[in-house]
């Protein structure tokens, strides 16, 4: 009676389960009317890179100091690197040849003039090495000089300042026949032909202040001032001939050689110069 009890709850619980079974509906489909599962928002945009700057060249390599010093002078002048220079010169000179001693036999020995010249040389930035040609036209007689000449210039812009020193050859070239004591004039003999036969050498030392303005890169014009010391040497004359006969062999010409002190006697003078000129120069 028991197990038939139990086999009859068995029996009732299937039962009980498929129909629960079938009960069950699927869920309706999902109409607009609902809510929509929330979207997932995009991310911020984010801020667009910028393009890498350009690669930049190699930097050149290192100038020389030689273009470093071109570069600097044509910046502050338009002037390039200067390496040859040659100027013309023109001017006023006085010569006081008698200032510390005069044994020239000379009458007049302190004289003014012009003065012709010419320079030309090498450039170092700031030194310059030259040689020098001046030809001084005094009216008692003309004194030629031929000098080297070392300058330090300070370069300002379109000016160039400067001071020179320079010494070398002096002497002079020719005489007044006029200015010249004691000349033979006896025998055939003449002022001219003492004149012609006076001849000196010597010496100039001194120095110059001046400034060249560049009109362009190859071309200035400047001026300056020159003093300059002078010492000049004058050998006895040599005794002159009369129409081909030794002076010496003409009693006459003979007796005022032997008291003429041109022809008995050497010479010499010291003294100071003053120079003013203006000159033309070239720049290479």
């Amino acid at each position: 009676m028991k197990h038939s009890s139990a086999l009859a709850f068995v029996a009732v619980t299937a039962l009980s389960s498929v129909a629960l079974a079938q009960d069950l509906q699927p869920p309706p489909p999902l109409t607009q009317d609902q809510p929509q599962p929330q979207q997932l928002q995009p991310p911020p945009p984010q801020q667009q890179l910028a393009p890498p700057p350009p690669i930049e060249q190699q930097p050149p390599p290192p100038q020389s100091t030689e273009q470093r010093l071109d570069d600097s002078k044509k910046q502050d002048s338009g002037r390039g690197l200067e390496f040859l220079y040659l100027n013309a010169q023109g001017g006023g000179v006085f010569n006081a040849l008698g200032t510390f001693s005069n044994t020239l036999q000379l009458q007049q020995n302190n004289a003014g003039g012009a003065m012709l010249g010419a320079e030309a040389g090498v450039r170092f930035v700031w030194f310059t090495l030259g040689a020098r040609f001046r030809y001084e036209m005094l009216q008692p007689f003309n004194i030629w000089e031929l000098d080297a000449v070392i300058g330090f210039h300070v370069p300002a812009g379109n000016w160039d300042p400067y001071v020179t020193i320079h010494g070398g050859y002096a002497a002079i070239g020719s005489v007044d026949p006029n200015n010249l004591n004691n000349v033979i004039q006896t025998g055939g003999a003449t002022a001219a032909q003492g004149a012609s036969a006076l001849s000196t050498t010597g010496a100039n030392v001194g120095f110059s202040v001046g400034a060249d303005y560049y009109l362009a890169r190859f071309f200035s014009i400047g001026i300056d001032g020159t003093f300059e010391f002078i010492y000049l040497h004058r050998d006895p004359l040599t005794p002159p001939t009369v129409d081909g006969v030794a002076c010496a062999q003409i009693p006459a010409c003979n007796s005022a050689l032997q008291g003429n002190a041109l022809y008995q006697q050497s010479g010499d003078a010291a003294g100071v110069g003053l120079v003013g000129s203006l000159h033309l120069a070239l720049h290479l």
